[in-house]
């Protein structure tokens, strides 16, 4: 959009000492990562101003550098402050001009508290026996926000999942319905699933078991498990009966037979079935974009019968639908692999699961593959007939036509004729009727199906790069508010702010089931570029275009 500002014939004339205004940001959060903060320069008549020179300043946080990255397009580097809670920061530019004109230009940028880059997990207690105690609770710190976790385990179950506060969530864990000990693994990841902040913990799980071992009547029976004895128990007709805890990892015991003062040890079995592995999954988000060109990271974690990273494993990960690259060792006994989704028209469940060996039992995690999200429109109108004939192409990223979806179009000038027709192949068609003697204005797009996953950004996006500062002219701004991916969140109350214009917007909007809604930005009289504030929770967007 801004490269497109420059190639405007500006309509009226600039103010004598021309145009030079910061541009919106689209987010900038508390964590001191550095963004760009760009600037157009335009003098009285439109063309762009080479060679200025500036200096920038922030009121917190530091704003430094100074390059020119097109003709009358500059950016300096602003890096926000750390911190806890939101807040407006300003950021300034002052100099002069090649021909020594004084320039000046000052932003609050509304700097966003900034999302967690790093979780921890734990259980309270940290044990859990079958038979004894069947439940524990999982404790999560470090993530703000309600639902602002997801949990996934690979034996058992983690639910409900409740916000605290103060950045601590709970999740009640479940044993499975099971008669053999086994290590749980449980994730965590923010709710995105696209973040860094991500945590596991294992969970070693005991059974109860009752053993009954052949003794005599004269006999007593100690059995001891790792560094616990249970018992003793006396012998009779059908020998002794000792209730056991017997945790993970612990193939046998050591039965103690004690007879007429003497105790003399022998090695005791313990038999087990085959149990899930000692594996997890990392969350994906809840529902991802069937696009190949976007791949995700698959996050397994391999434990020992303690509970603790392990790394010495070979791990198997496998999806019901998609590519599944190779499994790569890391660290402290995680393991990845990248899996490239399939392409989809309908939403698709899809299933991963893990494995120590193949074709033995494993640990399932599962997630919900939309379709791919559209990327661009194409019209192409034909008026040989007296009527608008519009062609349309919805293409994704990678530029293939995204066939069955919804296509709407409306008209200023026309009406249209019937529906919007499925050609096949991501092409579409559309039939209008002109109003006679009027300019024929068409405008287009796709609907997405709504996401399951949590807001994560809203967008502005201007109808055209210019609005006339007469101070009744309209600029449309269609408002999005959509995941980490991209796709739509519906449903969302959004503030509205013009920081800079001196036009009027309203103050909030709502965005409709798709994620989506439209506003009206009236002009202001003076000739500038606008900024506009979009803000939903800690989540925000900026949109600047020229009011000339």
């Amino acid at each position: 959009m801004l490269w497109t500002l420059l190639g405007l014939a500006v309509a009226a004339p600039l103010p004598d000492d021309g145009l030079v205004e910061i541009l919106s940001v689209s987010e900038a959060v508390g964590d001191a990562r550095a963004l760009d903060v760009v600037l157009i320069a335009l003098d009285t008549t439109g063309k762009p101003i080479v060679d200025l020179r500036v200096t920038s300043r922030a009121s917190r946080g530091t704003a430094s550098g100074w390059k020119e990255v097109g003709p009358g397009l500059y950016a300096f580097v602003f890096v926000p402050p750390h911190l806890s809670v939101a807040q407006d920061v300003n950021v300034a530019i002052n100099g002069r001009t090649p021909d020594k004109r004084l320039v000046n230009s000052s932003y609050m940028v509304p700097v966003l508290a900034p999302f967690p880059d790093a979780l921890v997990v734990k259980l309270v207690p940290d044990f859990v026996t079958v038979g004894q105690r069947m439940t524990a609770s999982v404790q999560v710190t470090g993530a703000d926000g309600a639902g602002a976790v997801r949990i996934e385990t690979g034996t058992g179950t983690v639910t409900p999942v409740v916000a605290l506060g103060a950045g601590t969530h709970r999740g009640l864990y479940t044993t499975a319905k099971v008669v053999d000990p086994y290590v749980a693994v449980i994730g965590v990841r923010d709710a995105s699933g696209t973040g860094p902040a991500s945590a596991f913990v294992g969970v070693p799980v005991a059974v109860q078991r009752e053993l009954q071992i052949p003794a005599a009547a004269d006999e007593a029976l100690v059995v001891r498990i790792g560094d616990r004895d249970f018992g003793p128990a006396l012998g009779g007709p059908k020998g002794a009966t000792i209730r056991v805890e017997i945790p993970p990892g612990v193939p046998s015991a050591t039965l103690i037979r004690v007879q007429g003062g003497t105790a003399k040890e022998e090695p005791y079995p313990l038999q087990f079935g085959v149990s899930n592995p000692p594996l997890g999954f990392l969350p994906l988000p809840k529902q991802v974009a069937g696009d190949p060109g976007h791949p995700f990271v698959l996050s397994v974690k391999h434990v020992g019968p303690d509970g603790k990273p392990d790394g010495k494993a070979t791990v198997l990960i496998e999806a019901s639908s998609g590519t599944v690259g190779p499994v790569a060792a890391k660290s402290d006994g995680l393991f990845e692999a990248e899996w490239i989704p399939a392409a989809v028209t309908a939403n698709t469940p899809v299933k991963f699961t893990a494995r120590l060996v193949a074709d033995a039992p494993g640990v399932v995690m599962e997630t919900m593959v939309v379709p791919a999200r559209p990327a661009k429109l194409e019209l192409t109108a034909d008026t040989s007939s007296g009527k608008v004939e519009l062609a349309i192409k919805a293409l994704d990223a990678a530029g293939l036509g995204l066939a069955g979806r919804k296509v709407e179009c409306a008209a200023a000038g026309a009406t249209l004729v019937g529906a919007v027709r499925d050609a096949g192949g991501g092409a579409y068609a559309a039939t209008f009727q002109p109003v006679v003697g009027s300019t024929v204005q068409v405008r287009c797009r796709v609907r997405t199906p709504a996401s399951a996953n949590p807001l994560r950004h809203v967008v502005l996006v201007a109808g055209r790069p210019v609005v006339r500062n007469d101070g009744v002219g309209e600029m449309p701004v269609l408002v999005a508010s959509v995941d980490a991916l991209g796709l739509p969140v519906p449903n969302v109350d959004v503030l509205l702010l013009v920081e800079h214009g001196g036009g009027t917007m309203p103050a909030t909007v709502r965005t409709d089931i798709n994620g989506l809604a439209e506003v009206a930005y009236t002009s202001g009289i003076h000739a500038t570029a606008v900024r506009l504030t979009a803000t939903s929770g800690r989540v925000s967007g900026g949109l600047s275009f020229l009011q000339v």
